[in-house]
């Protein structure tokens, strides 16, 4: 299958997301890295005069909204893991609260149960409202399109789990996985 894509939002740009980001930069790709963009702007950016309205802040939003493929990273719930988990600890919902409440993984800061669901729960709104991201509603709605691809990457045998959920919550259409999750998905 030969794709053509303009632009590509890596959504969660760490050290891989940045790799990846150069690589489709140097071939003429037009990248935007997108990371966790709080909800709320600092006192630097307010003193600056901007607003969530602000067009200059609502571009990386609307361009990640509006991508040829995204690339994003499925997510464990486990203890001493950055970011989701940690941030969840900082709100005040343990990892052990977090499985409490059926979560098995996170894709975008967006936790989901073993079946794929979003949860949605009151004390996990404030820590989703923080992050101002692709919702998985919207995932799922792009990985859904043909013309749009949704790539997940995760890897590890700590990660089945989380991708068996999100497999089933069809947030992403293609998958880069290492030989242990991929036979440990499909029951080998």
């Amino acid at each position: 299958m030969k794709y053509k894509f303009h632009h590509v939002v890596v959504i969660g740009a760490g050290t891989m997301g940045g790799g990846i980001a150069a690589l489709l930069a140097n071939v003429g790709v037009r990248v935007t890295l997108l990371d966790i963009v709080p909800n709320k702007l600092t006192p630097e950016e307010e003193k600056q005069g901007l607003t969530l309205q602000d067009p200059v802040v609502r571009k990386i939003y609307d361009a990640a909204r509006s991508v040829d493929i995204a690339l994003v990273g499925i997510g464990q719930i486990a203890e001493r893991t950055p970011g989701f988990c940690s941030l969840a600890e900082a709100y005040g919902v343990s990892v052990r609260r977090l499985r409490e409440l059926g979560v098995v993984g996170e894709i975008n800061y967006q936790p989901f149960d073993a079946d794929g669901r979003l949860v949605d729960r009151p004390e996990l709104r404030p820590l989703m409202r923080r992050v101002l991201a692709v919702g998985g509603e919207r995932l799922q709605e792009l990985s859904r399109r043909p013309d749009r691809t949704v790539i997940a990457v995760a890897g590890g045998p700590a990660k089945v789990e989380a991708v068996r959920g999100a497999l089933r919550g069809r947030f992403f259409n293609v998958l880069v996985t290492d030989e242990d999750v991929a036979a440990a998905v499909l029951g080998r």
